[in-house]
């Protein structure tokens, strides 16, 4: 499981972020792609929400190629500045079974059993979402650096 830091932005309306879609990379960056992608989110928790309550998330996101993957998402702690770093860890899996998820080997199934019986566990929100992922990729001599939007 590996911290990282959660940087946040807000669009000010649904105007401005498809305004922001339509609109050209930066820098005059070549767009690599502009494929239309559809998810469904499911996120665990208990009756009483007690993941919630101590910071952490888990959930299972499935895409339109069928590849599904197992996330949990745990609040470590906040640093001088006010950032908060959080540990995250994700496995891709074939079940969508809640008891045989949680019951693998992959790292998030093994941390969910360390912070909770995953019999508790329901499905406590579900989220449709289409993404329009842009892409930008400079290739360089020594690498290849890749810009997701």
């Amino acid at each position: 499981m590996n911290p990282e830091r959660i940087l946040r932005f807000e669009v000010p309306s649904r105007d401005v972020l498809d305004e922001m879609a339509r609109a050209p990379l930066p820098f005059s960056l070549p767009e690599q792609s502009t494929d239309l992608r559809f998810y469904r989110v499911v996120y665990f928790d208990t009756e009483t929400s007690d993941l919630e309550n101590r910071g952490a998330t888990v959930r299972l996101i499935i895409d339109d190629q069928g590849q599904q993957t197992l996330a949990v998402d745990v609040r470590d702690h906040q640093i001088a500045d006010g950032s908060l770093i959080r540990r995250r860890a994700e496995a891709a899996v074939t079940a969508s079974d809640p008891s045989v998820l949680f019951s693998g080997i992959s790292e998030p199934a093994q941390i969910i059993r360390a912070l909770i019986d995953p019999k508790r566990l329901i499905a406590s929100l579900e989220f449709e979402i289409s993404r329009r992922p842009r892409g930008h990729t400079a290739e360089r001599r020594e690498c290849a650096h890749q810009v997701r939007l």
